[in-house]
């Protein structure tokens, strides 16, 4: 490696390191716990549903443990949402490039994607040792569930790019993606297993890559569960054609990514 590649490395991982603190620092700037926030939130959610469907269905859903059932499925749902949403807005943004030539819309969009990845992931290993904790049913596949996780992450990185460039030739088309990422929360697996599923709803389903994700997630959790549609390769054709098609778009829209 040149030393010009090396300073250009250096440079601009130092300028992405700059735009995630700024973008931590204003975005909780306002809340006295900072970045907690943003982890209590969905697990007071997920506290939420638990004792809703405590109350109403009892302490297990179909063999499995409730905690376990609800964190495995509602977290990774509501870290796609979450990710997708922070690349999606920094993607559909201009000004800011603008303002600052040295920062490339690649920096920003990579700085929100890393920073919105590391929420999440946080806020799922937190959510997954209570779960551990409250059931004691230790993972039967550490390596199936880090699978699934990074792989609903950077499919929602992959489709927040997308769909960021999309925004920036027709921006009222925010509301419709707001309504598909809700009711992508209820067709992803978060409240329901796949053997659930009535045979006429397949196709509704299992085209959906987040749900094969959940689907593998509980896979890697519990060993007496065998899911017959999660099909991680499916989600990473899924995340390759994404970006295959979001890249270019990029760089014909005016901004380069790589520069």
């Amino acid at each position: 490696m040149s030393n010009a590649t090396s300073a250009a490395l250096r440079l601009q991982s130092s300028i992405v390191h700059a735009l995630i603190l700024q973008d931590m620092s204003q975005r909780y700037a306002r809340t006295r716990l900072g970045a907690l926030t943003a982890i209590i939130e969905p697990l007071v959610m997920v506290g939420s549903l638990y004792l809703l469907r405590y109350l109403t269905s009892g302490s297990t859903v179909h063999g499995m443990p409730l905690a376990l059932f609800i964190a495995s499925g509602f977290l990774p749902v509501y870290g796609f949402r979450l990710v997708a949403s922070a690349v999606m807005a920094a993607t559909s943004r201009r000004a800011a490039a603008r303002l600052f030539p040295q920062i490339t819309s690649f920096d920003i969009i990579l700085a929100q994607a890393i920073a919105s990845t590391l929420i999440s992931a946080a806020t799922m290993m937190l959510a997954f040792a209570i779960a551990v904790l409250l059931t004691g049913v230790p993972p039967a596949d550490l390596l199936t569930m880090f699978v699934a996780c990074w792989l609903i992450l950077m499919l929602a990185a992959a489709f927040g790019l997308l769909i960021g460039v999309v925004l920036r030739r027709l921006p009222g088309f925010v509301l419709i993606v707001s309504a598909l990422l809700r009711v992508n929360m209820m067709l992803a697996g978060a409240g329901f297993l796949g053997t659930e599923i009535p045979p006429k709803l397949l196709p509704l389903i299992t085209w959906n890559p987040t749900f094969h994700c959940v689907e593998l997630l509980r896979e890697g959790w519990l060993h007496f569960y065998e899911s017959p549609f999660a099909d991680w390769g499916y989600v990473l054709v899924c995340t390759l054609a994404m970006l295959a098609i979001a890249l270019p778009l990029e760089r014909l829209s005016g901004r380069t990514l790589f520069s």
